[in-house]
Formats: structure tokens, C-alpha cells, sequence
């Protein structure tokens, strides 16, 4: 195998192929990337069996061949050279790098030991805008757990039906949805449960570099399909039955109060500096058609910061883990909220006035102030 390739080429798909490399497996040649000539372009593969991401580059190819090097070597090498093109030959297991000016040798492993997992596309296939898409699905990642004491709730909850898309995200605490709309319209239902972290990463990844994403979903092989022209990614699915989250939203609210994310957002930060010592635990209080949020009183002070808000119903003061509301309005900004809720012990609801598509729920705290 010889070939050149452009500097700059080989380390953006790198820094995309390393998302799933994990040098902590037990396999070592999952620390390593598979380098493959494929019709007449560089094919660059990476794996930690659960998800795997190949990567197509072009390339000059003077002959064909396959190898896998250390990930994390290869990485670092590329990444400091200076020149524009680099000149790889293969030579036994020995991958040969050069420039004018610089020459590593990289100690190889055979390509058939690396894992044979070939892309499985599925029946279920459907396209979106990747900056759409991901600001959805960034609506909804940050309320699933990082506890994976309870696998599925380490996931991205997938459901097709009719004309929707349907993702939702929950740690028992709070939880996210989002709806899109789809091109085919879905007489069966359809679902599955998406690793969060792997998702995200992919589709951050895969959205940098291209403007529509493709999902196919295979659930005969348990995976997700992410395309793109020159990127792929597949990803085992997390096997499991996900919460009836739906079974808990409330149908009717005695308190509405809607005000701008930027006003909350202010408000949650300044009180979170006072609540960190206390549970991180701040209070929303609308009485007498004024909306305060403020921090618990500790001998170290308080603080509390007036909302310009418009104010339906009930008088409330209900208590929230500040961390909880700051995750959530730190991915909405500069639009209108509404913030709903029946009583101070059950379920806020924030919505983005004029989308219907996305809410965001949040269980409270029991306050004894």
C-alpha cells in the first residue's frame, strides 16, 4: 500500500474517528484505526464495538493495501506535522510516514484482526438538516443520566409514528422531548434507545462537516445508522423498555407564568451562587402578580432576583435543584418561555412559546423554608 494524502484532510477525520476509540477495552487492537484503500480514496476505520465510525478520504493512491496503527500515535504524529502532504508505504506490518522534512515509522497490526462490522442499513431511513437536527436533539441530551446504574436511562428514546419523530431524554428527575416532522409517515410504531454520549458526539461531529444527516435504523441488527457523504457511524442500541414518561405529564395547570429565557437564566446563575452549599436548591416564587427567583437564606447570605413576567393563576413558590433549571436554559436562548405547574410539589413544565414541538419537565424539591 502507497499512497498521499493532504495534511489537513487526514486530521479532521482523525479528530472524528477517535470518538470511538477507548484505550481502556480489553482488545488492543481497538486502541488502533484500520487504514484500508478503497476505490480509489482512503478508508479509516475505528471501533470500541459498540459504536464505529469510518471515514472516506481522498486520496493519491499508488497502490492498494490495508494495515491498522495506534490510534493515539498516528493522531499526535499528524497533527504536528507542518507540510501539506503526507506520503505513507506499507512495508511488512511497518506503515511509513514522510514528509520533506520529517519520517516516522508506525508498528502495525493486520487488518483481518480488526473487528468485521459492516454497516447495516435498515428499513426505517430518514434525513435532516444536521443544524436543525442537532439543536433538537441537544434540547433533549442533557436531561439523560450519567448513571448507568440503570442503562436506558442512558439513552436518547427514539419513537416513530405517523408523520413524527419523536426523541425524549430522562434521569428520573427531569426529562426532555422534541418532535420532528418526517418525510414518510409511519403506520406502525417504531422505537429504540440511542446511546446518549456516542449520539451526540457523532451528530456534532458529522454536522461540522455536512449540512443533512441520514438515520437508518435496524433493529433486527439492534443498531442506528448515522451517514453522511464521506462519514459513517453505527451505533449499538441499548436493549431495555423505557419509562412511560408520558404517563406522568400533567393535564391541566393552575399557574402559568411566561417571561424571556434570558430573564430566567439570570436569575437561576445569580442564585446558584448562593444555593451551591445548600443542595443546590433555589425557589420560584410568583405571588400577588410578581415573579421573584430566590436562594435559600444561609449564614453566608441570600440573594433574590425580581422577573419581568406576566402571571396567570395560582400564587406558587416551588422549590428546583438550580442545576436542573441551568442545564435547561442554557440550551434555550434569547426566546419567550412559559413556565406551568399544579402545585409545589408536582412537575414544572417550561415550553418555548410559538414551538409546540419541545417541552422540557423537571421534578421539584421539598422545601422547609
Amino acid at each position: 500500500m502507497q499512497f498521499t494524502v493532504k495534511k489537513v484532510n487526514l486530521t479532521k477525520s482523525l479528530s472524528v474517528l477517535n470518538k470511538a476509540v477507548n484505550p481502556r477495552v480489553s482488545l488492543p487492537m481497538l486502541s488502533n484505526i484500520l487504514i484500508r484503500t478503497e476505490k480509489g480514496r482512503l478508508k479509516l476505520t475505528s471501533s470500541d464495538l459498540q459504536l464505529t465510525i469510518s471515514a472516506w478520504i481522498g486520496a493519491k493512491i499508488d497502490s492498494t493495501g490495508e494495515i491498522t496503527v495506534p490510534a493515539k500515535l498516528l493522531t499526535e504524529f499528524a497533527s504536528q506535522i507542518t507540510e501539506e502532504n503526507i506520503d505513507a508505504e506499507l512495508s511488512g506490518s511497518t506503515l511509513k510516514l514522510s514528509t520533506p522534512k520529517v519520517r516516522a515509522t508506525f508498528a502495525g497490526m493486520p487488518a483481518t484482526e480488526f473487528p468485521s462490522i459492516e454497516a447495516a442499513k435498515g428499513t426505517q431511513t430518514f434525513t435532516y438538516n444536521s443544524v436543525e437536527f442537532l439543536s433538537g436533539l441537544s434540547k433533549v441530551a442533557f436531561a439523560v443520566a450519567s448513571d448507568e446504574s440503570r442503562p436506558v436511562l442512558t439513552g436518547i428514546y427514539f419513537k416513530l409514528l405517523g408523520n413524527t419523530l419523536t426523541v425524549a431524554g430522562t434521569d428520573g428527575f427531569r426529562m426532555a422531548e422534541h418532535k420532528f416532522k418526517t418525510e414518510n409517515s409511519y403506520e406502525e410504531e417504531i422505537k429504540c434507545i440511542i446511546p446518549a454520549r456516542s449520539f451526540l458526539e457523532v451528530v456534532k461531529s458529522f454536522s461540522a462537516v455536512s449540512d443533512v444527516l441520514t438515520f437508518d435504523i435496524n433493529l433486527e441488527r439492534n443498531v442506528i445508522l448515522v451517514t453522511t457523504e464521506d462519514l459513517e457511524a453505527q451505533i449499538r442500541l441499548l436493549e431495555g423498555d423505557y419509562p412511560d414518561y408520558e404517563a406522568v405529564l400533567p393535564d391541566e395547570f393552575a399557574t402559568e407564568i411566561k417571561l424571556m429565557s434570558v430573564e430566567l437564566a439570570s436569575a437561576i446563575k445569580l442564585a446558584s451562587v448562593f444555593s451551591r452549599e445548600n443542595g443546590n436548591m433555589i425557589k420560584v416564587i410568583a405571588e400577588n402578580g410578581a415573579a421573584q427567583v430566590i436562594s435559600q437564606p444561609t449564614e453566608q447570605g441570600s440573594n433574590s432576583s425580581n422577573l419581568v413576567a406576566e402571571i396567570e393563576g395560582d400564587d406558587i413558590q416551588i422549590a428546583f435543584n438550580a442545576r436542573y433549571l441551568l442545564d435547561f436554559v442554557n440550551t434555550v436562548t434569547d426566546v419567550e418561555l412559559v413556565f406551568k405547574t399544579v402545585e409545589a410539589l408536582k412537575p414544572g413544565m417550561f415550553k418555548i412559546i410559538g414551538n409546540e414541538d419541545y417541552f422540557y419537565l423537571v421534578m421539584p424539591m421539598r422545601a422547609s423554608w
